[in-house]
């Protein structure tokens, strides 16, 4: 099991990386480099982040970084080019950064209900 209590709570803030706060990607980093100790992921951060970079970004990378799945085991990352926004598997449930309520953690039934277009990928490094 992946510990994932610390995050629970921590703000949304574009571009964060954590420790204090995270965007959709600086979560989905910290997570799989939890389960994952040395794995390299690519940071497509920046201090002039917005959505629609950080949209273009996640549509032309995670597709070639990720393969898709439609498993929901742990370390599957969930993706909406609709939306931009990226959230991860993690002992069962959905592990998100969102904009007003910051990372929460959902059943991943409920998350699905937010997105059209939710596709699954499984990281192939």
């Amino acid at each position: 099991m992946t510990p994932i209590n610390d995050l629970i709570g921590k703000p949304f803030v574009m571009g964060a990386r954590g420790p204090e706060a995270y965007d959709c990607w600086g979560l989905v980093r910290e997570v799989m480099q939890r389960m994952r100790p040395g794995l390299s992921l690519p940071d497509w951060a920046s201090d002039q982040m917005t959505r629609q970079r950080h949209r273009d970004l996640m549509a032309n990378q995670c597709p070639v970084f990720c393969t898709r799945t439609k498993s929901l085991e742990d370390g599957v990352l969930l993706y909406s080019e609709r939306a931009g926004h990226v959230a991860i598997i993690v002992n069962g449930w959905v592990l998100t950064a969102r904009r007003y309520t910051g990372v929460v953690a959902q059943r991943p039934i409920d998350y699905a209900q937010g997105f059209s277009d939710l596709e699954g990928f499984t990281w192939r490094a």
